[in-house]
């Protein structure tokens, strides 16, 4: 749950950053 969790919230900073 923690690398999932971890996982998400480097795809939304990515989202957010592009």
């Amino acid at each position: 749950m923690s690398v999932q969790k971890k996982r998400t919230s480097i795809f939304y900073i990515k989202k957010a950053y592009s």
